[in-house]
């Protein structure tokens, strides 16, 4: 079984290699192509089966005329080699020449034609007895599709040493496009198929790539035996049409004898407390590598997840043969969701140079948000609420409640700023004295509405300039710039707004007109005395809209309760009455 693998790998690589699909360091784009080893058994049959996106499509298969070939539709349909040509599918076969000018070795070939392919998987089966038991390669390439691929291997070849990692990029375009989602792994052998690294390569910003999304996929290889070494790359994917496709890159390497560190995948974490106040002030991970190291400054980058997606990364070095990092509880804190936190990725690098990227080591213990150390006050969430004390219709103040986590007991004050979007403060308020309990306090504070209403301001507002300090009995502060935003309230929903704007005052009065308890009828005929009361405003005729202002207050008083209750009428009146002052009467 070993030595059919071997065989497959070699066929495969040298379908590769002979194709000039991708060579070491190159970056250029070609049409989707693919290259696959069939293996044949003993009695001289093989097969191999590979999606097409579409269109005019050529499939080489290095054989004598004496092979048959036999291609395999999604439809069902079956052309063999010896069928000829028929239009949909056409066979091809060119003989070996005699050229002494040819540039390496001649052999007979197959070509396979497909001027028009239909999407799918297809099957191409092959006999030929006379390489029974041997590897056939064959290659697989569109030559119209919008999809281009490429590839960079490395540095080239005879630049690189055993341990010393190899930079492997691929690239996918949907024309001029990045395409975003494809899977991509490449794989390292020796020549004599015997196993040397592999990875997923990542288009994720994280080292070794640098940008997330722009259709350039990083991985690192490291080449662990001296000799020559092979890398393939494989790009599966699906096309916007939901069709399956496949392409492949390799390029050979000579690899020198060297030593270098190299990751072991292995990794220990622990929360350090620093001060002894029985809270972790730092997470650290202590990672497993082999090889031998020099003086030369190694660094370590590891970024964790936790369970709400949140990242942070840490940042540690090789210090006395202790490969460690660490993340404060600063950091740590921002994730705000308990552990266990997975170890994503961690990037080693020496002297600013990447050695290598290893990903998804595993989960570290099971710590808890209140393992970290953190200042004795914290504020938590901050919720809002404008507050119709009279009911009139519009909101006297806004309520604020801010959740403070405190560690401690004792008796503070606390102060607090409204401010517009233009920064500008509109009203302030505080508390003179509060008890915090160690826990999760809820602090309620009322900005007046009067205040919000005469800036003319529209929302959302900024809560901040959040200050929290301490009476007598304890040295713990809190103090935030900004504790978040209200909701977009308008400002004719508070008292005050606009106090001399005739206008805005018939907003309100048509709002409360629209939104109160009464009668359809008599909403019509009010609607219809306020849209002339606008008219003479609009037109600059404020005399003329007092007067028309005064049949709808004469229809407000007059209207049986039953029409219009008794409430509602008062709070029209007092806002008609804004208005009259408006108006100038």
């Amino acid at each position: 079984m070993r030595n059919m693998t071997k065989l497959f790998l070699g066929v495969a690589m040298a379908a590769l290699l002979s194709s000039g699909s991708a060579a070491a360091s190159s970056i250029s784009l070609s049409p989707l192509s693919a290259q696959y080893g069939v293996a044949l058994e003993g009695n001289g049959q093989g097969s191999v089966s590979f999606p097409l996106v579409g269109g005019a499509i050529q499939i080489d298969v290095p054989a004598p005329a004496s092979a048959v070939l036999a291609l395999t539709t999604p439809s069902g349909t079956t052309y063999h080699s010896g069928s000829g040509s028929t239009g949909a599918v056409e066979f091809h076969f060119t003989p070996a020449e005699t050229d002494p000018d040819a540039l390496g070795p001649q052999q007979d070939s197959w070509l396979i034609n497909i001027p028009s392919a239909r999407p799918g998987e297809y099957t191409l089966d092959i006999t030929d007895s006379s390489r029974a038991g041997q590897g056939l390669p064959v290659s697989v390439r569109h030559l119209d599709s919008a999809l281009r691929t490429g590839a960079s291997v490395g540095l080239g070849q005879g630049a690189h040493q055993v341990g010393e990692p190899v930079v492997i990029a691929a690239f996918v375009y949907d024309g001029t496009t990045p395409v975003p989602d494809a899977t991509i792994s490449a794989s390292m052998v020796m020549v004599d198929g015997t196993p040397v690294a592999s990875a997923e390569l990542r288009d994720d910003g994280i080292a070794p790539d640098t940008t997330v999304g722009d259709g350039t996929y990083v991985a690192v290889l490291v080449p662990n035996a001296e000799g020559t070494a092979a890398v393939r790359i494989d790009i599966h994917g699906r096309t916007a049409t939901g069709q399956p496709y496949h392409a492949s890159h390799g390029a050979l390497l000579a690899v020198g004898g060297a030593d270098e560190l190299r990751l072991s995948g292995e990794f220990q974490d622990q929360g350090v407390d620093l001060d002894g106040d029985g809270l972790f002030d730092e997470l650290r991970l202590h990672f497993g590598y082999s090889g031998e190291f020099d003086q030369a400054p190694y660094g370590l980058r590891v970024i964790l997840e936790a369970s709400n997606g949140q990242r942070v990364d840490g940042y540690g070095e090789l210090i006395g043969g202790d490969l460690v990092a660490s993340i404060p509880a600063s950091v740590m804190g921002t994730l705000q969701v308990d552990g266990p936190y997975e170890v994503v990725a961690v990037i080693l690098d020496k002297e600013g140079r990447l050695l290598e990227r290893r990903d998804d080591l595993g989960a570290t213990g099971d710590y808890t948000r209140s393992d970290w150390d953190r200042n004795a006050l914290q504020f938590g969430s901050m919720t809002e609420e404008a507050v119709d004390t009279d009911a009139d219709g519009l909101a006297d103040e806004l309520r604020v409640t801010v959740a403070v986590e405190s560690l401690v007991n004792g008796s503070f004050g606390m102060s607090l700023d409204l401010s517009g979007a233009d920064g500008n403060m509109i009203a302030t308020t505080a508390i003179s004295s509060t008890y915090l309990e160690v826990g999760t306090n809820q602090l309620s504070f009322a900005f007046p509405g009067a205040a919000i209403g005469e800036s003319g301001q529209d929302g959302p507002y900024l809560i901040g300039n959040a200050l929290l300090y301490p009476n007598f009995n304890s040295g713990a502060t809190a103090f935030a710039d900004v504790l978040g935003s209200t909701r977009p309230y308008q400002c004719r929903e508070f008292v005050e707004c606009d106090g001399g704007d005739p206008l805005a005052l018939l907003d309100i009065l048509d709002t409360e007109v629209g939104q109160a308890s009464m009668s359809w009828s008599v909403r019509l005929l009010l609607k219809l005395e306020l849209g002339l009361v606008r008219a003479a405003i609009e037109h600059g005729y404020l005399t003329k809209g007092s007067f028309k202002l005064d049949h709808f207050v004469r229809t407000v008083r007059l209207t049986p309760r039953f029409l219009l209750p008794r409430s509602t009428a008062e709070r029209l009146l007092a806002q008609a009455a804004d208005l009259h002052e408006a108006l100038g009467r």
